[in-house]
This record gives C-alpha cells, structure tokens and sequence, in this order.
C-alpha cells in the first residue's frame, strides 16, 4: 500500500518494493528509490505529516522530503500491523500483543537522529 504526505511542493507518495522504499512527487510524478532494503507496507502519520516504513528489520519514520526521521530495530518474527484510521500500531510476537499510538512513537524519536 501507498502511503501520501504533503511537502512544500505539493503531495508526495511513498511506494513500499521489494528492491527498495520508492518516493513520487506527484506533481510531476518523478521519483527515486529511497532504500535499498525491502519496504513492506506504509501508512500516512497524519497528524505528524510523516510516513511509518515497516522495512527489512526496520521501523522507520521518513518526512515528506524522503528524509529518514529516525528507526527502530525490530526483532525478525514480530508480525506488525497498522489499524485503519492510521493512528495506532499493532504487535504479535510469540502470542504477545503489543499496541501503540503513532503519535506516541513519534514523540519517542523527537531527538533522535538515525
């Protein structure tokens, strides 16, 4: 699934592959790959304007200019889930479910820099 952010120059998507995160500005629909691991899915943090990657063992917020926000290291067997309206981020790892709010991992990585 596409995840679309706004920028100064308009909307932009996040596009996850198997080669790589893909960002579009849709403008002028030019892009480039953002990655060079295996992306899985995106989802829109709305309320942060940032995109969340769930990459090859990875966890990653990226701004709408493709920048990587921060990462998180994540264990292989952890199955992750994103809820529909976008706001909250599901875990099972060996039975155990875990959930958080995006806006509460968001603010987790305010200062930290990959």
């Amino acid at each position: 699934t596409l995840a679309i952010a706004s920028s100064s120059d308009g909307a932009v998507a996040f596009v996850p592959s198997q080669s790589g995160l893909l960002w579009y500005a849709l403008s002028t629909m030019q892009g480039r790959k953002v990655t060079q691991n295996p992306a899985f899915w995106t989802a829109a943090d709305m309320s942060g304007n940032e995109v969340l990657v769930n990459e090859l063992h990875a966890l990653s917020f990226y701004a709408p200019d493709a920048t990587l926000h921060c990462q998180w290291r994540q264990h292989p067997s952890r199955q992750l889930m994103i809820s529909g309206n976008g706001e909250w981020l599901g875990s099972l790892e060996f039975g155990k479910v875990e959930l958080w709010s995006l806006k509460s991992l968001r603010a987790a990585c305010a200062d930290q820099r990959p």
